[in-house]
């Protein structure tokens, strides 16, 4: 297979449940790294949760963080943002008031640029501090929003049934223009509706490699992975991956506990 750049999703792709990476995913990418292959993450994390995994690989490529909201890329250890793309300015504060008023139990942060900020430690923070080994800049975000930062992502967490509930209500208010969307059982997650991951790609495929869809892999298992892994000739989806994912795509590999990234480049670009 003539494969020339690959764009992978972290979570319930390159990663196990628990966030590691694997010796076999580790070595497969190393390969790529070897053979000039680019490999680019592709995440509704921030920049910074990603980092960790980007110096693991050993990459030197852009990265896509908060679904596409951010195109950035690490130079002597510093961070350069590409393109932002935020929540309109209007909408985080709005937002922000419905679910404080109307769902309390449920956990509010949010991200501006390459930073994460919580009103205080409370089980959503805890939950996410331990999936990406990040704490969050404990402030007031209220004050924070109003103060007029880029806002980059709202991030909602709890439980299921309450997560559900969260996104009919948000979605009911109908005059919302930001992508209000579950990105997992317990996440509920507003991003600028054009920031997505499928415009990120195509952006970074042609204006910084050059390279056309037929010579490119995309990976993922989520449905803000689909549109992504629809839009290149070798659209991967994981064996993880919910069956609608699975049935509308040609090639689907193991699961993320199952090495699922390493088998598909083992399988098709390296031709083991």
């Amino acid at each position: 297979m003539n494969i020339k750049l690959i764009f992978s999703d972290i979570d319930g792709t390159l990663i196990k449940p628990k966030g590691e990476l694997s010796e076999n995913t580790k070595e497969a990418i190393y390969k790529l790294n070897a053979l000039k292959i680019p490999f680019i993450l592709v995440s509704a994390r921030s920049p910074e949760e990603m980092f960790g995994y980007y110096e693991l690989l050993k990459l030197n490529t852009p990265i896509i963080g908060y679904n596409g909201g951010i195109i950035s890329e690490y130079k002597d250890n510093k961070l350069n943002i590409l393109e932002s793309t935020p929540i309109s300015s209007e909408e985080p504060i709005i937002i922000y008031d419905i679910m404080k008023q109307n769902f309390p139990q449920l956990s509010i942060s949010i991200y501006s640029e390459t930073k994460w900020y919580a009103d205080g430690i409370d089980y959503g923070v805890e939950i996410e501090s331990k999936l990406t080994g990040i704490e969050p800049v404990i402030t007031n975000i209220k004050n924070l929003i109003l103060s007029g930062v880029h806002i980059h992502k709202i991030m909602i967490i709890g439980d299921c049934h309450d997560i559900i509930s969260a996104e009919k209500f948000l979605k009911g208010q109908g005059s919302f223009t930001s992508s209000i969307h579950r990105s997992g059982e317990i996440y509920l997650e507003v991003t600028n509706r054009h920031a997505t991951k499928v415009h990120a790609m195509k952006k970074i495929a042609s204006e910084y490699y050059n390279i056309s869809s037929e010579y490119i892999m995309a990976i993922g298992d989520g449905y803000n992975d689909l549109d992504m892994l629809k839009n290149v000739k070798f659209g991967i989806a994981m064996g993880n991956a919910p069956d609608e994912i699975k049935n509308s795509l040609d090639y689907v590999t193991k699961t993320n506990l199952e090495d699922g990234v390493a088998h598909i480049i083992d399988k098709l670009v390296l031709q083991k």
